[in-house]
Formats: structure tokens, C-alpha cells, sequence
């Protein structure tokens, strides 16, 4: 009866550390317009991860827990661990990333879905980081910047098409 209860303990313990986990990351991000990383203490930031069954991004993973994230890790990344997911599927996400920095807001949102299949044992793990830095970072501007174009390049146009109309004809 020992034997079978020491060997009934190893297979539970054995099941629980294979137990598969679906990990997601936004990978890191630093401040608009820095090379600081975004941290609790520079700014509000939070993402959103929305997980889908399909690479058209019409079923949405209904039941699932840990799709947000509020506090960024010391390397600048925002991400959790999602339960509710089934092992061996296939899923496709997306994610937004909204912050507040020095009073203006920002937003990062990754349109292209990233596939990853559910691993049946380990960790799998969705990372958004390469998607973010193709979105080419913050926008810039944020909230109450008019984007005003440069005078310079006014003058320049004009300057050019002046220049266009002395131009003279060769033979």
C-alpha cells in the first residue's frame, strides 16, 4: 500500500509540472520619444490581449482569464498567463497597448493577429515584442499636439517650383 501511495504522489506531481500554460507578451516597450523602459513609475500603461479560434478573427475565445495587463515587468513588457484555454488549439491574437505619459495619451495597436499553437505540456508563449516595433513605437504627438507641418518644407516647394519655371529650353 506504500508503494502504490509514493507512486500515486509522483504521477500527481509528475501531471502538475507538465501542466501546459499559454503565456503573452507585448515584449519591451520604452516611453514615447525615450530609451527608458515604460515602467509604474513614468507613466499609466495597460494592455489588452483579444484572443480568436480563427485566422479571420470572427470567433472570439469567450471564458478565458488573464487577457489584461496593468503593470509592466523591469524589462518594460506588459503580459500575463491565460486560463481557460484548451491544449493542442490553435489561437490568434491581438493586442493594444494604451498609456498616459507626461499628460498626453498613447496607443499601440497590433492589427496583424499572431498565431501560436496551445503546446499540450510546457509553456507556450505568444510575443507581441517584434509586431510592436514593426508599428514603429508611439505615435508621435499623443493628445493636443496639432501636427503642424514644418515651414521648411513649404519653402522648399515653393523655392522648387520657382526654379522649375527658369528653367531653360536647349536645343
Amino acid at each position: 500500500m506504500k508503494k502504490l501511495m509514493f507512486m500515486l504522489v509522483a504521477i500527481v506531481c509528475a501531471v502538475a509540472t507538465q501542466a501546459a500554460t499559454f503565456k503573452w507578451s507585448t515584449g519591451t516597450l520604452t516611453i514615447p520619444g525615450g530609451d527608458d523602459f515604460i515602467t509604474s513609475e513614468n507613466g499609466s500603461w495597460a494592455a489588452t490581449l483579444s484572443l480568436f479560434t480563427d485566422a479571420d478573427m470572427k470567433t472570439a475565445v469567450s471564458g478565458a482569464g488573464g487577457l489584461t495587463a496593468n503593470t509592466p515587468s523591469g524589462m518594460g513588457a506588459l503580459g500575463n498567463t491565460v486560463t481557460g484555454l484548451t491544449e493542442g488549439n490553435t489561437y490568434y491574437g491581438i493586442v493594444t497597448v494604451t498609456g498616459t505619459y507626461q499628460g498626453k495619451d498613447y496607443t499601440i495597436s497590433i492589427t496583424d493577429p499572431v498565431s501560436i499553437k496551445f503546446k499540450t505540456s510546457g509553456t507556450t508563449t505568444m510575443n507581441f515584442g517584434n509586431a510592436i516595433a514593426d508599428a514603429g513605437g508611439w505615435p508621435t504627438g499623443g493628445q493636443g499636439d496639432g501636427g503642424a507641418p514644418e515651414p521648411t518644407s513649404g519653402l522648399l516647394l515653393l523655392v522648387g517650383g520657382a526654379l522649375l519655371g527658369l528653367r531653360r529650353k536647349r536645343a
